[in-house]
C-alpha cells in the first residue's frame, strides 16, 4: 500500500523539480548545458523510478506471511 502513495508522491515530486528547474533557468543566465542536464536526468530517473516501483510491488505481492 505505501508504494501506491510512494508512485503519487514521484509524480508530485517530478512536477516540483522539474518546474522550479524551468523557473531557475528562466531567472538565472540561460546555460544550455544545464537545460541538457536536467533534460538527460528526468530521462533517466523517470525509468529506473519505475522499475523500482514495479519490482517493490512484485515483491511485496510475492511475499508470504506464516
Amino acid at each position: 500500500m505505501l508504494l501506491y502513495y510512494h508512485f503519487f508522491f514521484d509524480i508530485l515530486f517530478l512536477i516540483v523539480a522539474f518546474t522550479t528547474q524551468i523557473y531557475k533557468l528562466w531567472i538565472l543566465t540561460f546555460n544550455i548545458v544545464d537545460l541538457i542536464a536536467l533534460i538527460i536526468g528526468v530521462l533517466v530517473w523517470f525509468p529506473i523510478e519505475l522499475a523500482r516501483l514495479n519490482f517493490g510491488y512484485k515483491g511485496n505481492i510475492n511475499e508470504t506471511v506464516s
